[in-house]
């Protein structure tokens, strides 16, 4: 409730619903931010499950192979000149080894996907500036199966950018560099994936809580987030187990 009153808070996806009217609507991810339905996610392909606390929603991606995403329209208003930040809770498949979306605007706007064990932070084009000034890569790993909360701030000041991401409320990696902001490009907004990739980026796991801000939280504020919203031992899912593809289908199906 405190969040959602954040002057800065452009979107915000609890999963405490499967959709805002009385019928129930399982294609819609409401956005309980002041922007409202415009911002409303369209479910294709997830599925809902149990989330991460009792009584809370999850989606789960299916990985490499699948289409799975949410798309958020309204993508000019996603497309951020100056400081932003996006916060997302997830449980990720156990050993995934390709490239996998938590939420993406294209590869020219902002992206923050899972490597083999690491998370990245992508911003502005990248033709347009060295990898090490639009990339950022975490130094420490994060255990699979487990609930997660990953976080990525981009904090400009003139022409100089900051750029940090947390996981579980810890500071993983953060650089500074030249301000490099792309124009605004047509891409879609997705969760679990990446509008713009033809195959393989598409997130394995779960996804339960997802917000967007048009400013750099505070390394304190992060620390709140993640106190306020881990779920204790006796309160967690069970670890998520190795899917097949084969077992994915059935499972679907």
């Amino acid at each position: 409730q405190l969040l959602r009153k954040e002057p800065a808070l452009v979107a915000y996806y609890t999963f405490e619903t499967r959709g805002r009217d009385p019928k129930r609507d399982m294609s819609i991810l409401p956005n309980v931010a002041a922007t409202g339905e415009a911002l409303d996610g369209h479910i294709d392909g997830p599925r809902w499950t149990e989330g991460r606390l009792p009584g809370k929603f999850a989606l789960r991606f299916w990985g490499a192979g699948y289409r799975d995403r949410v798309e958020i329209p309204e993508a000019e208003r996603l497309h951020f000149a100056g400081s932003f930040s996006f916060a997302v809770w997830f449980e990720s498949e156990v050993d995934a080894g390709y490239c996998g979306h938590l939420l993406a605007k294209g590869n020219e706007d902002w992206r923050l996907c899972m490597a083999p064990g690491n998370i990245e932070f992508t911003t502005g084009d990248v033709s347009r500036g060295t990898a090490a000034s639009n990339v950022l890569v975490t130094s420490a790993s994060f255990k699979p199966s487990d609930w997660h909360l990953a976080v990525a701030t981009f904090q400009c000041d003139q022409r100089v950018a900051r750029k940090r991401v947390y996981v579980d409320g810890q500071l993983l990696a953060s650089s500074t560099g030249p301000l490099l902001v792309s124009p605004p490009h047509g891409a879609a907004a997705t969760i679990g994936d990446n509008a713009v990739w033809a195959s393989g980026g598409q997130f394995a796991g779960l996804i339960d809580e997802v917000a967007i801000f048009s400013r750099a939280l505070t390394a304190g504020e992060i620390k709140e987030m993640f106190a306020a919203g881990s779920p204790s031992p006796a309160n967690a899912r069970g670890s998520l187990q190795p899917v097949t593809p084969s077992t994915q289908r059935e499972t679907k199906r």
